[in-house]
Parts: C-alpha cells; structure tokens; sequence
C-alpha cells in the first residue's frame, strides 16, 4: 500500500471544550480522498463489514491475530478487539471514482499543407504503447499515418512524442486518439471491455464489478470507532455537543457558570480585541 497510516497522539487543544475527534489517532477517509492521498482505489466496499474510515498501517502481525484500541462509545471509553487484518484497512462506501481523460496540450503537431504550418487536435494523437495496447484489445494492428490528405501532411517538433496512428481491427480502421477517448469516457482506469462487432466500430462497455451495486446502500450498523489516545487527568467526556453529541470538557479552563464554562482570561482578552476592532471598522465606515 502506497499510503502510510500510523497512530499520532494530538496535542491537548487551549480550548475549554472540544470535539472528540480531538482525541483521534488517525486520520479520517472517504473514497475521493483515500484516492487523492495514495493515488489508489480504496479496496471495494465489503457489505459483510461496518463501515471503516480508518486504517492502522504500523500493526504487525498475522491476519487473525488480534490487536486492542480505546474508543468512545456513547458517551464512555471503552477497549475494542479486532483482527490485525481489519485493523489494515478500510472498508468505505461509494463508486470507484477515476480520473477524467485530459490528454495533455501539444504545441508540437502540426498539419502541413500548401498554405504552413497549422496546430493539430491533441485528441487526435497517442503514445505509440497505448495504440498497440488498443490493437491488441480489439484483436487488430497498429500502423501511424503519415498523411491526413494527398495535400496535407503530419508534421512533429522534436518534443512532442505522440503520433496519429490508425488500429485496424475486424470492423475497420479507426484513429488510437478517438479509441483511447471512448476506453475513457467513464475516466482512466474505468474497468471495462471492447465489445467488437466485425462489421461495427469498436465498442468499449463499461464493466461494474459485482461488489459495487452494494455499495451506496444504507447500513444501519454504526460505522467503526475512530481509536483516541487516553483522556488526560484534565479532560472529562460530557454531553453538550451539536445535536447532542459528545465533547471534551478540560476541566481546568471552567471559569464560568454558563453551560460547558466560560472563557479563559486568554479567550476573554481575544475576544475584546475582535469586538474593539469591530467597533473600529464601524466608525470607519460610517455605520453603526
């Protein structure tokens, strides 16, 4: 696996309450950003599995052995079990994503005629392993063309290393830029297959793979507890977060009466230096 997950403790935030995730050792993916993270597709949705955001990379061990972490649950802390190989991975929601056909711009290809020199079409041009890989699909063979025209003539800057070519299969000749164009559609990488009627143009079929029509269907089980470090001697859980949820509450920085404490000294000081700034800004511009 390209991307490394390894537990880190946070720092204790200087604030007098805070969001659980505070507390987390890992960091958090969904499918877009597990891609952007490793340049890989996050292993296929299991639906025999919860939901798993996380993934500890440092665990060694076999498979089926077993490996201990602190969670919340609720509103306690708790130790949870697991196997090494859960402990490795992600079990996350969603289709595949894949990345969308942008072939690069060329600024050296050319169409030669009477009149000079004109740019050529970008999609009309690819590397000469991706045309040969397009013949071999469609069971056909790759040749370049040299000429769009009797009066018109491909042309190349020394730079620029991709070629008109034509693949030849059982239906006829078909241009490798407009083929590649077509295995893309759904983005590169998207599996799938050449459906190659003899007498047709070449048809790439998309292919779903089976795991996924699973995989945007609700679980009504919870997802798996992110692992927190331990709460220090200064830190309480309580309920009094957005929709009821559960905070961190540091018990040192309970100045106030109001419900979770007040502001510190620090806070307040803040504070009346944003206020002070504010009334500032309103005399400036005239309003009150």
């Amino acid at each position: 696996m390209a991307i490394q997950s390894i537990p880190v403790i946070p720092a204790q935030p200087n604030q007098a309450q805070y969001g659980i995730a505070s507390l987390f050792l890992f960091p958090q993916f969904d499918r877009a950003g597990y891609l952007r993270a490793s340049g890989e597709q996050a292993p296929l949705y299991d639906p025999g599995r919860r939901q798993k955001t996380w993934f500890d990379s440092s665990i060694q061990g076999a498979d089926d052995d077993v490996v201990q972490y602190t969670v919340i649950t609720g509103t306690a802390v708790r130790k949870i079990t697991m196997t090494v190989a859960e402990a490795r991975t992600v079990n996350l929601p969603g289709v595949r994503t894949f990345s969308p056909y942008t072939p690069a711009p060329t600024t050296g290809a050319w169409l030669l005629d009477s009149l000079g020199r004109h740019p050529m079409n970008v999609l009309w041009l690819a590397d000469k392993a991706d045309a040969e890989q397009l013949a071999a699909g469609i069971g056909g063979r790759v040749d370049e063309e040299t000429r769009l025209s009797v009066t018109t003539a491909y042309v190349y800057d020394p730079g620029e290393n991709r070629r008109v070519y034509i693949v030849t299969g059982p239906g006829g000749n078909e241009h490798a830029g407009e083929l590649l164009r077509m295995k893309y559609n759904w983005g590169v990488g998207a599996p799938g297959h050449w459906n190659n009627p003899s007498a047709h143009q070449p048809i790439w079929v998309h292919e779903l793979d089976p795991g996924e029509a699973t995989m945007n269907k609700p679980d009504p089980r919870p997802a798996r507890e992110v692992p927190i470090r331990d709460l220090l001697p200064n830190e309480k859980l309580q309920v009094g977060g957005p929709l009821g949820g559960v905070i961190v509450v540091r018990t040192d920085l309970q100045n106030g009466t109001g419900p979770g404490g007040g502001l510190t000294g620090a806070q307040a000081a803040q504070l009346a230096r944003v206020s002070d700034l504010q009334e500032k800004i309103a005399q400036i511009l005239g309003v009150s």
